[in-house]
């Protein structure tokens, strides 16, 4: 009797049921997600040397990699290698690594420089970003673009001008969306001081011809833009008075206005780099007086 008991026992027992989590789920999941893969391995290809700037330090990227690119076609010398002279040494890390990986990354190596680190990478993507345009490496030049706007949040006009300022006709000298990026730069400290460009001699700082002449074109847009507002809400206001008092304001004997801004062509020369020209809009007045 006990062993029939024994085996009624045995029988009652339930037959585990497959896991539904766990490191089988885990398994799944990681198989799901892996990338597409070559069918065969680029470390295979021999390796091309890049010479980058002009002490052409060299890096070693596999031919796979390089295949249908610009640098190659334009840049490749009788001996195999590539020259690069024109990128920056800061930028052969960011570079080559993109072209191993499809991802961005800089060195650590902060302790070799004195200022704040947000300038030193913002002018890193940014050399990254005009190689990456130059060579039509359209992923690197999207990933520059984030970085630039990711270390720029933490910097103002000056700031951005300040780390540019020596070698912006190498850089973006011809790049709409740069231009943009820094006219957006500009008009945000317009906009909490409209005084702001006005003062501490900016252009003293500039020495660059095309940057001095991108951020003239800024400054004018953006006091032409507030002299226009400004128009436009004292005619609204003029629009608004009885009609007794404009006739009584037009029969009342006029005098002579006292001037209480200058003329574009008088302010200019005080925010103007030497031998800038004065736009075309110089007949507009814009105001130069605190408090408007």
């Amino acid at each position: 009797m006990a062993k029939k008991k024994r085996n009624k026992k045995q029988q009652q027992v339930a037959t585990p049921e497959p896991p539904t989590g766990g490191k089988s789920m885990e398994l799944a999941c990681s198989r799901q997600s892996i990338p597409l893969r070559p069918t065969t391995s680029p470390y295979t290809s021999p390796p091309v040397a890049i010479e980058i700037g002009s002490e052409r330090r060299t890096y070693y990227v596999p031919q796979e990699y390089l295949q249908d690119l610009d640098l190659v076609t334009s840049c490749r010398s009788w001996g195999g290698h590539i020259h690069l002279p024109d990128v920056d040494a800061s930028t052969g890390n960011v570079l080559v690594h993109y072209l191993h990986t499809g991802l961005y990354q800089t060195l650590n190596d902060m302790e070799m420089f004195l200022v704040a680190e947000a300038s030193i990478e913002f002018k890193r993507a940014l050399l990254a970003y005009a190689a990456a345009n130059k060579y039509g490496l359209f992923g690197l030049q999207q990933l520059a673009k984030h970085q630039i706007e990711r270390f720029g949040a933490e910097m103002n006009i000056f700031d951005v001008i300040e780390a540019i300022k020596e070698d912006f006709s190498n850089l973006v000298c011809d790049n709409s969306w740069f231009f943009g990026y820094l006219g957006d730069k500009a008009k945000t400290a317009f906009e909490e001081d409209h005084t702001v460009f006005a003062r501490d001699n900016f252009f003293d700082h500039i020495n660059d011809v095309a940057l001095a002449q991108v951020m003239a074109k800024c400054m004018v847009e953006l006091y032409d833009n507030k002299v226009s507002r400004m128009l436009d809400t004292e005619g609204t206001a003029v629009s608004r008075l009885p009609k007794g008092c404009i006739s009584k304001a037009q029969d009342a004997p006029i005098e002579e206005a006292q001037p209480e801004c200058c003329a574009i062509e008088e302010a200019l020369p005080m925010i103007l780099p030497v031998g800038a020209q004065a736009p075309k809009m110089a007949k507009t007045m814009f105001f130069l007086f605190p408090g408007a």
